[in-house]
């Protein structure tokens, strides 16, 4: 394994690490398995960023703070959803859309062992690396598939989420909406409010925003902009409601169910 890698104050990438993950919800009992993961993933992406063009980060620290956090603020309204979707005795399967560098498919995976990822990336390399890195971390809950969007299995999916996708249109949308089962749920990472206002105001249909907190971050704005798919005849035991068109404030609960 490459020798651990350090941040600015010189300080292990793991004692940033275990401290994020105790913010993001991660228990005790998982989080040094887990940071050490973390670690290991974020050093293959130092080490083949040049050849893969992953991302801007050129950091340890960079990577940790923008991309690992970043991606684990959603963890726990991405647990809520796979909660309460997914057909019984079947894993919930959610697929992270033009995953690049793996952000934010891995941290998920990791933190949910329980659930199934399919990690999506049309670019060859990208693709490769990230099937290199699942197989180097052990990651027996991830997949790689080397495709578009489109290309994917319709109503294959519980939850898509994705970070880096360009602005949401009616076409993309509708596209996105067709490989969800019935039940699930589009969860997407965006930034400042004004734009996703702006951004949702031409699409049809519910939606929830969630605002996210990355204290690594703190002058950062990320929120989880949540769609519902198209539900069955059948309505599932365990729904989320989801309010029309507007933000919500963040319930001490988390999601409401109906």
């Amino acid at each position: 394994m490459p020798a651990a890698i350090t941040y600015q104050d010189g300080a292990p990438s793991g004692d940033l690490l275990r401290e994020g993950l105790a913010v993001f919800g991660v228990s005790p009992a998982d989080a040094p398995g887990m940071a050490e993961k973390l670690a290991r993933h974020v050093e293959e992406v130092l080490l083949h960023n040049r050849v893969f063009d992953l991302t801007a980060a050129r950091t340890g620290e960079d990577l940790i703070r923008a991309h690992v956090f970043d991606s684990l603020a959603g963890l726990p309204v991405v647990r809520e959803l796979a909660a309460v979707c997914g057909s019984a005795g079947a894993p919930v399967c959610i697929a992270d859309i033009g995953s690049g560098a793996g952000f934010p498919g891995i941290p998920l995976a990791l933190a949910m062992p329980d659930r199934q990822f399919i990690l999506v990336e049309r670019r060859g390399k990208r693709a490769d690396f990230l099937t290199g890195c699942a197989a180097i971390l052990g990651m027996d809950n991830v997949r790689v598939e080397k495709c578009d969007a489109d290309q994917l299995e319709k109503r294959g999916f519980d939850i898509l989420v994705f970070r880096a996708l360009t602005t949401l249109d009616r076409r993309s949308l509708r596209m996105l909406l067709a490989l969800i089962k019935p039940g699930g749920f589009i969860a997407a990472y965006k930034a400042r409010p004004e734009k996703i206002a702006a951004e949702m105001a031409a699409l049809p249909g519910a939606y929830e925003v969630r605002p996210l907190q990355n204290p690594f971050l703190p002058d950062h704005q990320r929120h989880l902009v949540i769609i519902p798919a198209a539900r069955g005849e059948k309505k599932p035991e365990s729904t989320i409601l989801m309010r029309s068109r507007h933000f919500l404030p963040v319930g001490r609960n988390g999601l409401t169910r109906q």
